[in-house]
């Protein structure tokens, strides 16, 4: 299926590889950090892999932190070649992809095997003998017990049927099709009360009804898949996570509000692609998490008190009974072990922490099996700082001041000590090295653009991310009149280039030549598989000097009518000194229902601007632009005088109709803004056409 795709061909292994190498032993399955999810899944490809031989050394079962996607093998096995997998009370059931028999449909299929990480034993289930039963989510449901899945469809090959899964058998009982909805399916996941959420190929979640695969459309994520994907719910705070693969050549970790659909980045872009993600989930007899976790620090904060109060009920909501035990570990190893605890028995007890940040895992469990972790972090010794606050640059006379404010609070809450900082301009140019100031004045730009400042906080155990200030213009501005028709293919002027917009010498995507003859233009590059649909971004002319004058921003736009997504546009801006942005008229969509190229003009004032393009993609074709200027002129508009008492239509930036056969003079009594305004018409044509601005 899709996953394959993206691994390529990989030789023939062994069902049950007989040197499966153990890494992690139970103890330290339990490293897991308190706000920061702790997942576990199997590694199916790796950036960093450029030989089948490192393939086939590296796939495996890993665990990882949400925010890092620093991941640390739990087991290492060529048989975690996977089509997905999934995690049910204590058991890892894999969908092997890996094998070497003769039967044909075996070896198309593969097989279910089952992982135990605890016991760290791996056992082969069963063939997967027919395309009925190729899982592409395998997912665990709390609520009953069973597993579910989207299996694929026999013509199509694609996973349009839902169903549950025998975790015994490796068969698939069908209870719904979405092949006549026309819904491919990428991940599915069940909450701990047994509500499903689905996750289609558009990168579009609905609400799931597992008794009968009714489906409810909640939205769009904002990430548009590509490949296969995996989602889980963590049960310690029912929080949705999908690991996501999309078509912008990313992989990364996502919190999916289930309210909304939207999808937040848990973590930066991993070197890695995970598929049968897990939190661990409990029996329903077992404990559920101990609550009131809190260490208190003394001293110098090697010293402290842990304290938390036993869970109350199990996993499943009962009642729990008897006496339970608590195990404490600290940085993965078993630290403290504890008996002849009661449900909701408060506990307290001293605990000395190492240097450095220390994870504390509290688990309780009885004779029906573990519990749900709970986690809290602290930071022993100086931590390393957050972010620099209140970044501001400020400008007077030619020249700027920036300021900040120092972090007051490390990453982890601890202490962070003497502090310097790096100041790096948006040119690459770094103005400060180490300095323990928080201001520098008298800052100055040669060239003319949009600027702003990068500060970072460092201190012995790390530097911070970068804090970035407001952006003003700085420099010596561009006189009128501005113009730029990428010569070549070339920028005439230095611009600031947002991503996924490039120069090119002609269009594709849809193909057109220039607008003006130079052989130049320049693209928002929407058509492309690395440009996922929502994306924005902008670029930013050199600051040009208007003096105060009425002043256009012209250029032209090549329209383009396609079979799929319509809504790709762009949106005039203009930027004044302070760095305050205004947007000139509403967004120029690419499909307007013609073909070629349209000029486009916008009134502008002020006495230095910087004019600027912000481009967004529905993942459609690509938007051309051309023949960009700032003048006095207005493009395609002819210089005729419009007399007082002519009649007129009134239009405002966007092309809408606000007012016909009106008295020129009248132009004064609309709303202030700024409006197109045209004679009456001979034929077809205007007699004249003019701009003006109501302030």
């Amino acid at each position: 299926m899709n996953n394959r795709f993206f691994l390529g061909a990989v030789a023939a292994l062994s069902i049950v590889s007989a040197n499966a190498e153990r890494l992690l032993d139970s103890a330290d399955n339990c490293l897991v950090v308190d706000n920061e999810p702790m997942v576990f899944g199997s590694m199916v490809n790796n950036k960093a892999w450029t030989t089948a031989e490192q393939r086939t050394a590296s796939l495996g079962l890993y665990r990882f932190f949400g925010y890092t996607v620093d991941t640390k093998p739990v087991v290492l096995s060529t048989d975690f070649q996977i089509e997905s997998a999934a995690y049910k009370n204590g058991t890892y059931y894999i969908e092997s992809t890996a094998n070497a028999d003769t039967d044909a449909d075996v070896k198309l299929h593969g097989h279910l095997i089952a992982y135990e990480p605890d016991l760290d034993i791996m056992s082969e289930i069963a063939p997967i003998t027919n395309i009925h039963n190729l899982a592409g989510s395998i997912t665990y449901n709390p609520a009953d017990n069973k597993m579910y899945c989207f299996f694929a469809n026999e013509w199509t090959e694609s996973y349009t049927e839902f169903g549950t899964f025998d975790e015994t058998t490796a068969t698939s009982t069908f209870i719904r099709s979405y092949y006549n909805d026309i819904i491919t399916m990428a991940a599915l996941a069940f909450d701990r009360n047994g509500q499903g959420y689905a996750l289609n190929v558009k990168g579009e979640l609905y609400r799931l009804d597992a008794a009968t695969g009714a489906l409810t459309k909640i939205g769009f994520t904002g990430v548009t898949p590509r490949y296969s994907q995996s989602m889980a719910f963590d049960y310690r705070n029912d929080k949705l996570y999908w690991f996501g693969s999309s078509v912008d050549n990313t992989m990364r970790l996502y919190e999916i509000d289930t309210a909304t659909a939207k999808a937040t980045a848990v973590s930066d872009n991993s070197q890695a692609q995970f598929l049968g993600i897990y939190f661990e989930n409990p029996v329903n007899a077992a404990p559920d998490c101990v609550t009131d976790l809190a260490y208190t620090s003394t001293g110098a904060r090697r010293e402290g008190t842990l304290s938390f109060r036993m869970p109350e009920k199990t996993f499943g909501g009962a009642a729990l009974e008897g006496t339970l035990n608590v195990r404490i570990a600290i940085e993965g190893v078993d630290t403290v072990t504890m008996s002849g605890k009661n449900p909701g028995e408060l506990v307290s007890l001293p605990l000395t922490l190492p240097d450095g940040t220390a994870r504390i895992v509290v688990t309780a469990d009885n004779a029906k099996g573990y519990g749900l972790q709970s986690r809290v972090k602290t930071q022993v010794g100086v931590d390393q700082p957050m972010p620099a606050e209140n970044v501001s640059l400020r400008v007077d006379g030619g020249e700027a001041t920036l300021s900040w404010t120092a972090p007051t609070a490390g990453k982890n809450g601890g202490y962070v000590g003497n502090l310097t900082y790096r100041v790096e301009r948006n040119d690459g140019v770094v103005v400060a090295e180490a300095t323990t100031e928080t201001s520098l004045t008298g800052l100055q730009k040669g060239k003319y653009s949009l600027t702003e400042y990068k500060v970072t906080a460092a201190n012995e155990s790390g530097a911070a991310s970068a804090a970035t200030s407001n952006s003003v213009i700085l420099g010596d501005a561009l006189a009128m009149p501005f113009k730029e028709s990428f010569d070549g293919g070339t920028c005439q002027h230095t611009w600031f280039m947002g991503a996924v917009w490039d120069t090119f010498t002609a269009g594709n995507d849809p193909k057109t030549q220039d607008a003006d003859g130079t052989g130049g233009l320049i693209s928002f590059c929407c058509y492309s598989t690395n440009v996922a649909k929502g994306t924005v971004s902008t670029i930013v002319s050199p600051a040009i000097a208007v003096g105060g004058q009425q002043a256009y921003f012209n250029f032209s736009v090549y329209h383009y009518s396609g079979t799929f997504a319509t809504e790709d546009s762009l949106t005039p801006c203009a930027i004044a000194a302070d760095g305050s942005v205004q947007t000139l008229g509403d967004p120029i969509m690419r499909d307007n229902g013609t073909t070629g190229w349209k000029e486009y003009s916008y009134p502008i004032s002020g006495n230095v601007v910087c004019v600027a393009l912000k481009g967004y993609s529905d993942y459609g074709y690509n938007i051309h632009v051309d023949r960009i200027a700032v003048s006095t002129e207005q493009s395609g508009v002819s210089a005729v005088e419009i007399a007082d008492n002519a009649l007129v239509t009134v239009y405002n930036l966007s092309g809408a109709r606000v007012a016909e056969r009106m008295q020129r003079s009248d132009v004064s009594t609309l709303a202030p803004g700024c409006y197109i305004v045209r004679s009456a018409t001979a034929g077809s044509m205007p007699k004249a056409t003019g701009a003006t601005c109501r302030r």
